[in-house]
């Protein structure tokens, strides 16, 4: 059996209307949720016309690049197994785009 801490989990975020989704869900800027030491795929979508987006977890050095619309990005990290939670954030639009990350 392959462990959690080898596989790489998929994670998929698309903007709209200067707010990140989550897989498909419809609240907005949820909370993240990791276990320590996980592979992650992150996947961030731009569908909000006209706005540059990223999206970074400061704490930890990871992000995408700035992205316009229709236009897609992945990048791949593990969650640093020494590390607490904290935020994910758009770059340019810190202030509306955030939200929290729970490692647990």
């Amino acid at each position: 059996m392959v462990s959690s801490r080898e596989e790489t989990r998929e994670l998929r975020i698309v903007v709209r209307d200067m707010t990140y989704y989550v897989n498909g869900s419809n609240e907005p800027n949820p909370a993240l949720q990791f276990t320590p030491g996980e592979q992650i795929r992150l996947s961030l979508r731009n569908d909000d016309r006209g706005m540059n987006h990223d999206v970074r977890i400061p704490d930890w050095g990871v992000g995408t690049k700035v992205i316009g619309w229709s236009e897609e990005q992945s990048i791949t990290f593990r969650v640093p197994s020494n590390k607490s939670g904290g935020k994910y954030v758009c770059t340019p639009h810190s202030e509306m785009m955030s939200g929290k990350i729970v490692v647990q």
